[in-house]
């Protein structure tokens, strides 16, 4: 039996699926707010490039960077798990200048200093565990790109890439 192809709207991402929490502050505020989409974690790695931020924009993927991706796009969400003293030279100013929808940290805002992005606090659950907590704890390790795939995990998502995730030192 013939049928007719899905329209472009039929294909798209639903809107309601793809709009995070207005104003959330926890972590657990955010459970679901991307069910079963793609979600992709930019590590500050040499293969993350802005073509590849772009393409992950064109396809309507989902973003969650860690520190400083601003130096080559804007993640829909940014972690940050190290204090600015840790973060070399003048890197720290792509995250106090993020444009992201909201910057995940454990960190106190009076250690972070002023940032743009609204904060959400994390609660960090077990180290090197792998079960995202009922209240939105998020397991860690000493790489911050394990803990965006973690809250990637609790935003709902269905396919979770990895870029600039090289373990360098860059």
């Amino acid at each position: 039996m013939w049928m007719p192809a899905p329209s472009a709207s039929e294909l798209a991402p639903k809107v309601a699926s793809t709009v995070a929490p207005a104003m959330a502050h926890t972590t657990a505020q955010y459970r679901d707010c991307h069910a079963g989409q793609s979600v992709i974690v930019c590590g500050c790695g040499t293969s993350l490039t802005a073509d590849v931020a772009e393409q992950a924009a064109r396809h309507g993927w989902v973003t969650i960077g860690v520190n400083d991706v601003g130096r080559l796009f804007t993640p829909d969400y940014l972690v940050v798990l190290n204090p600015p003293r840790q973060i070399r030279g003048n890197r720290f100013t792509h995250v106090r200048n993020s444009q992201a929808r909201a910057l995940f940290t454990q960190l106190a805002p009076q250690v972070l200093g002023p940032v743009n992005p609204p904060l959400v606090q994390i609660t960090l659950g077990t180290n090197g565990g792998t079960e995202v907590g009922a209240d939105g704890s998020l397991p860690h390790t000493q790489n911050s790109p394990y803990v965006a795939v973690c809250l990637a995990v609790l935003m709902g998502a269905r396919r979770i890439g990895l870029i600039g995730v090289d373990f360098t030192e860059d």
